[in-house]
């Protein structure tokens, strides 16, 4: 475990460094990529010498990122590389190290920065914000509490992040403080409506085609038909050729059906079953779940993998959130 830093010492920590590599997580998303992206726009700004990657490709709908054609994809990090001049890592919205790129080791500087509650506090540094919405929100108030600069670039980052991880403004973690954030980055001259249709307006047939199947695929389950449950396989991918990244944000519109309070979605890769779960505030941890699978996540938000066949996963992933709500039920009932 590393040492927690405030901001005034996550400040000293940058400034010390004259070589920022930022690291985003695999399978990245808005909030992985507009935080890494605000920073590699600060760090410019601030004279440094800065690198970007992750172990995945970004997806289509991020490609409008400022210098999205610097990030670097690897899998692995080779100290051989940096005789001379060894770089200050810099993790943003990683809960561990298993999530970006191999490598990383205790003979590397490393700044975690994150939101998810689950962080494991890897790294030399670290500082976490379980009750932000997004690790852009943590990044946006960082730089206002040190009076950084942030320039419409960095805005553009930040306000990526902000916009993906509350759902467009519409979930629980969305706080005041989240507003607040939004209308600073839009004072700065960004085009919230150009974002909005890079990020969600930039699917492909194939995707859409995914998501249909998805959608007729889909069932409530429970006694109170409260859970909300779809699968993808490998074959509903070969039939329609999308990809796996047109999936984001797909299991989020479970959530939308009246009276479901946690969905799940699970979608089949050459080598595991990945797991979403998602979860209204006040109802069964969807955290919990992720946890229960060897995954993690918010209470909200959360996912874990599984290396058993699809064919299995599904009646075991049914069978523990129904005994979960059977004890969750039990449990409301006494209080």
């Amino acid at each position: 475990m590393g040492s927690e830093v405030c901001y005034s010492e996550i400040e000293r920590i940058l400034d010390s460094h004259e070589y920022w590599y930022i690291l985003s997580h695999i399978k990245p998303d808005g909030d992985t990529l507009g935080s890494a992206c605000a920073l590699y726009a600060a760090g410019i700004e601030r004279g440094k010498r800065v690198s970007w990657g992750g172990a995945s490709h970004v997806p289509i709908s991020y490609k409008f990122l400022p210098f999205i054609e610097n990030y670097k994809k690897s899998g692995w990090i080779d100290l051989e590389n940096y005789k001379d001049e060894a770089p200050l890592f810099i993790c943003v919205d990683t809960s561990t190290l298993d999530r970006t790129v191999g490598g990383l080791h205790g003979l590397w500087k490393i700044i975690n920065i994150d939101h998810h509650a689950d962080n494991m506090k890897y790294g030399t540094y670290y500082h976490i914000e379980p009750e932000a919405s997004s690790t852009s929100e943590v990044i946006w108030s960082f730089m206002k509490s040190q009076d950084w600069e942030i320039s419409k670039v960095i805005a553009v980052g930040l306000y990526t992040g902000l916009m993906t991880d509350t759902g467009n403004f519409s979930f629980n973690n969305t706080r005041t403080i989240t507003h607040h954030a939004a209308a600073d980055l839009l004072a700065r001259g960004i085009d919230s409506n150009f974002i909005s249709l890079a990020v969600l307006g930039n699917r492909t047939i194939e995707g859409m085609h995914i998501w249909g199947i998805a959608m007729a695929k889909m069932r409530l389950v429970g006694d109170r038909k409260q859970i909300g449950f779809s699968y993808l396989t490998l074959d509903d991918f070969r039939c329609t050729g999308a990809n796996h990244g047109e999936t984001e944000f797909l299991v989020n519109q479970l959530l939308f059906i009246h009276g479901v309070e946690i969905a799940i979605l699970l979608i089949e890769e050459v080598l595991n079953v990945r797991i979403s779960f998602r979860s209204i505030k006040g109802g069964v941890s969807a955290g919990k779940m992720a946890r229960k699978l060897g995954g993690g996540g918010h209470e909200l938000a959360a996912g874990a993998t599984s290396d058993k066949p699809i064919s299995e996963v599904i009646p075991m992933i049914l069978d523990m959130i129904e005994e979960e709500y059977d004890k969750w039920d039990s449990v409301t009932e006494q209080t």
